[in-house]
C-alpha cells in the first residue's frame, strides 16, 4: 500500500520537473526516454490521479509536470504508437470522464497524441472519444473551470476530420 506521503515529496517534483525540460530541450532525449518505456512509465505515474485531485499544491506542480513529460514525449512518432499501445487514449478518456484537475491535462496529451497520427484519432473515435470531448466544447465560458478555447476545438475537430478523410480511400 502506498502511503500519502509518498505520493509526492519534493524530490519527486524536482525530478518531474528537470525531466521535462530535458524533454522539452532534445527530440534525442524524446525518443531516448521513450525507447527506456518511458511512455508507459510517465502513463502509470499519471494515472494515479484519474481519479482524485492532487491534494497539495506542490502535487499539483508535480502532475502538471508528468503532463508537459508526457506531451513532450509525444513529438516523436514511434512515441505515439508507444502510447497508443500502452492505451494512452482510454486512459486520457478516462480521466476526462472524471472532470478532475487533470482534465485539461488530459485534453492537451490527447491533442499531442492525434498531431500527424490518424491511428490515434480513429482509436479516440473508435473508444467513444468524441462524446467524453465535445461537452468540454460547449461549455459557456462563466459555468466552467474547463473551458476549451474554440480554436481548440477547432484544431481537436480538423485533426478528427483529416484522419476520416486520409483513409476513406481505404474504404472505397
Amino acid at each position: 500500500m502506498i502511503n500519502k506521503e509518498e505520493l509526492c515529496d519534493s524530490n519527486k517534483i524536482y525530478a518531474s520537473e528537470i525531466l521535462a525540460i530535458l524533454l522539452q530541450s532534445s527530440v534525442a532525449n524524446q525518443k531516448r526516454l521513450g525507447q527506456m518505456n518511458g511512455v508507459d512509465v510517465v502513463l502509470q505515474a499519471v494515472a494515479m490521479y484519474k481519479l482524485r485531485d492532487p491534494k497539495s499544491l506542490d502535487e499539483e506542480e508535480m502532475v502538471e509536470n508528468l503532463f508537459d513529460c508526457l506531451c513532450c514525449l509525444l513529438m516523436p512518432l514511434e512515441n505515439k504508437e508507444r502510447f497508443l499501445k500502452a492505451e494512452g487514449v482510454e486512459l486520457m478518456i478516462i480521466i476526462m470522464n472524471q472532470k478532475k484537475l487533470c482534465y485539461g491535462s488530459a485534453i492537451r496529451a490527447l491533442d499531442f497524441a492525434m498531431t500527424n497520427y490518424p491511428p490515434a484519432c480513429e482509436r479516440f473515435v473508435d473508444v467513444m472519444g468524441i462524446k467524453t470531448a465535445f461537452p468540454a466544447f460547449m461549455v459557456k465560458a462563466s459555468s466552467s473551470p474547463f473551458l476549451v478555447s474554440y480554436q481548440r476545438c477547432f484544431d481537436f475537430v480538423s485533426k478528427l476530420y483529416h484522419s476520416a478523410t486520409s483513409n476513406l480511400h481505404i474504404l472505397l
